[in-house]
């Protein structure tokens, strides 16, 4: 129920935001306003200051909304109890004229009930009906609050002086915390283009692959595809090379009905039956991880699989040829799914002679803001284009020129995201060093306990890697590849040039942040990414 409420509650507003760029020059929007006086608090939804400097308070409310018999209008919010909506627009009403007082005693104030989706029924007692703007009556929106801006008034304070004085003495910002989850869901739904279409493609060719980037829902489609292949009755395989989205799937529902969910080494090791790599010296493991990958691949090609649905994902971060060994394992009707994101290469390229081919540029997860300066820096092969519906703000920039002020601008980095509203578990700190080599990573704080960190341990249970008692998440940007944070701070990032490497690194951390990002480099390597913007 809150979830839904909350869907529907950022729909009426998207709708009431749609509505007000039909406004002509000369009139401020503001969403958004936290404002607070004589100890109370509350937050108007949108503000519009006109012209003449009336201001319009709109009060946006999801669906239809009932009057009962002794005329109150009551909204269920679910888990957040019941609330009379009339005695809420008096008391926002009343903290707006407090605090206003404080700029002139005399200014002009005007609310209105927005229903963009619904209606009010029945009476309200203390709801002029005339100041109920329900969905039959959005059209006239912009022209009400044109009518607004013809009141008199006796105030001599002007327009920009009204909008400067709510932007600097109220708190004008979204409430980040509050609005993480609706943003995921949101998000979520626009990503869900892939997984809704792709698996619908019918072709005589055994490949189908598909080139998007970071957050264009490319785990959507996998587990779209994997539900497909159980629900036909067909085998199936989910591959990848990133530990943390094979976790992901195999806690979901449907790694109970399909063969195998897990990395390229995990299903190695299992159909090799090699020995546990738990048992192998440190300093061999590289080399025992690539002969089994290569006794696995010789399995391959011995045709001893026919498997319905095969999904690679992370295919980017594979050698060639074990990529291609997979169409050895498909059956005669099977089809081989390679997902990769061509603008993060640690593997080899695959030239598959004939497949499906897809690409798309669309990510629903990065804020538009970090992707233009994701596009200005060149990071990708080709420009980004963000659909998330969150704007942001440009990253925020931290520079150090030794180990103490990397600490002290990382601290000044979390304390701006603690400032901006982000809750500790809502941070996470990835540093640009390898984890041995991290000054970040080889303490368990930021040189102060305000700034403890939540780091990995050499230590597993169940598979899973144990982390610290701290409160703010630190790990490298390669073992975050996967996972992402609304409020992301790249750290240590500490280059000579910003070469192709550098340029997929940067990407890789930068893509991690779904609604803010904050990067502490040195003096150096700002000013050469000063040169690209």
């Amino acid at each position: 129920m809150d979830e839904q409420n909350a869907r529907q509650g950022e729909i009426a507003e998207l709708i009431v935001k749609k509505k007000l760029e039909g406004l002509p020059p000369g009139y401020s929007v503001i969403a958004n306003v936290d404002i607070a006086a004589e100890g109370k608090s509350s937050e108007l939804d949108t503000v519009v200051v006109t012209p003449t400097g009336v201001i319009v308070v709109l009060e946006v409310k999801a669906g239809d909304l009932i009057a009962d018999e002794s005329g109150h209008v009551v909204r269920d919010y679910g888990a957040g109890g019941q609330k009379d909506i009339v005695k809420q627009l008096n008391r926002q009403g009343g903290i707006a004229r407090n605090r206003l007082a404080a700029l002139a005693k005399n200014l002009t104030i005007r609310s209105f009930l927005v229903l963009p989706t619904g209606k009010l029924d029945g009476y309200g007692i203390g709801i002029d009906s005339a100041r109920v703007i329900d969905a039959d009556r959005m059209d006239e929106l912009c022209n009400i609050i044109l009518d607004c801006d013809r009141l008199p008034h006796s105030h001599d304070i002007s327009k920009d002086t009204i909008v400067e004085f709510l932007e600097n003495h109220c708190v004008v910002k979204q409430s980040l915390s509050s609005i993480s989850e609706t943003l995921d869901i949101r998000c979520q739904e626009l990503s869900a283009g892939l997984a809704t279409w792709i698996p619908r493609i019918e072709s005589p060719l055994a490949v189908v692959e598909v080139n998007a980037p970071a957050g264009a829902g490319k785990t959507q489609l996998a587990l779209s595809l994997l539900q497909k292949a159980h629900q036909e009755k067909r085998s199936a395989w989910y591959i990848n090379t990133t530990r943390n989205i094979a976790q992901k799937l195999q806690d979901h529902p449907i790694n109970q009905h399909v063969e195998f969910i897990g990395t390229w080494h995990e299903l190695a090791i299992e159909k090799t039956r090699a020995e546990d790599p738990a048992d192998i010296d440190s300093l061999k493991l590289s080399q025992y991880f690539n002969d089994v990958s290569e006794a696995f691949v010789q399995k391959l090609e011995d045709g001893n699989y026919s498997i319905d649905c095969i999904v690679l994902d992370d295919a980017q971060d594979l050698k060639s040829d074990w990529v291609e060994a997979l169409t050895q394992a498909l059956s005669s009707d099977g089809t081989l799914y390679v997902l990769s994101d061509p603008n993060f290469k640690t593997g080899e390229t695959v030239e598959f002679t004939e497949s499906v081919r897809v690409n798309s540029a669309e990510t629903a997860r990065i804020p538009q803001r970090v992707t233009q300066v994701i596009n200005e820096l060149a990071l990708t092969s080709s420009p980004l284009v963000s659909t998330s519906p969150y704007q942001g703000d440009v990253p925020a920039f931290f520079t150090y020129s030794g180990p103490a002020q990397l600490l002290k601008e990382t601290r000044r980095a979390v304390d701006e995201a603690r400032k901006e509203g982000f809750s500790d578990d809502q941070i996470a700190i990835l540093t640009m060093k390898g984890r041995h080599s991290s000054e970040i990573l080889c303490s368990p704080t930021l040189g102060s306990d305000k700034y403890s960190l939540k780091q990995p341990l050499d230590e597993f249970k169940n598979g899973r890697q144990l982390f610290s008692d701290g409160t703010l998440f630190n790990d490298t940007v390669r073992r975050f590849k996967g996972l992402q944070a609304p409020c992301i701070i790249l750290t240590e990032v500490d280059f000579d040039e910003l070469d192709d490497q550098t340029k997929s690194l940067l990407y890789l951390g930068m893509t991690r942040a779904s609604m803010s990002l904050k990067i502490v480099l040195t003096d150096v390597f700002a000013q050469k990414l000063a040169a690209c913007l």
